[in-house]
């Protein structure tokens, strides 16, 4: 089962202030951490099936805030969102990428314009993480379409169950040296 608990207080540094959620949106304490995380990091339907930037949000919160989790998946994460665009907040995990310590898994497509395979090579080969994985499948099917709805990928939910049911303890991930 994983395990997200904050070790420090989470930060919205990466956001400029006019992306930041007002206080009367952020969401309540008893709510699923990742929810808040990616609300935080620009994610509008916080526990929807349609949420945006959620593999973008999962990676910044896990080179960013300093959190204690047994491992991370990201569905198609992009690690540079700055020149996006239409209203995206300007996600950057790049300065953040090599503070990544808990298991990785990044799924996603090998023809996804949104994040190319040398971004998600350039990701492993930074995150400091022991265990460390991709799996790309063809095409352009981009994050939860690889695990749900028409463009599910039983490699690509194979691979995420296996990581799951594999998980050890809880590591500290995001935290500065």
């Amino acid at each position: 089962m994983f395990h997200i608990k904050p070790l420090a207080p989470t930060s919205r540094d990466a956001l400029p202030d006019e992306h930041r959620r007002s206080n009367s949106a952020e969401p309540d304490h008893e709510q699923d951490p990742s929810d808040r995380l990616q609300v935080e990091a620009g994610a509008h339907e916080p526990g929807g099936d349609r949420f945006r930037r959620g593999g973008a949000a999962t990676l910044l919160a896990a080179g960013r805030d300093c959190l204690l989790v047994s491992g991370i998946v990201s569905a198609s994460g992009e690690v540079d969102l700055r020149s996006y665009g239409r209203g995206v907040p300007p996600v950057y995990v790049t300065p953040f990428e090599h503070r990544i310590a808990a298991p990785l898994l990044i799924v996603g497509s090998k023809d996804d314009p949104l994040i190319p395979k040398r971004d998600v090579d350039r990701l492993l080969e930074r995150a400091s993480s022991h265990t460390k994985s991709s799996v790309l499948v063809s095409g352009s099917t981009h994050g939860w379409d690889l695990l749900q709805g028409s463009g599910v990928s039983k490699r690509v939910r194979d691979a995420v169950a296996r990581f799951i049911a594999n998980v050890g303890a809880p590591v500290a991930t995001g935290c500065p040296a």
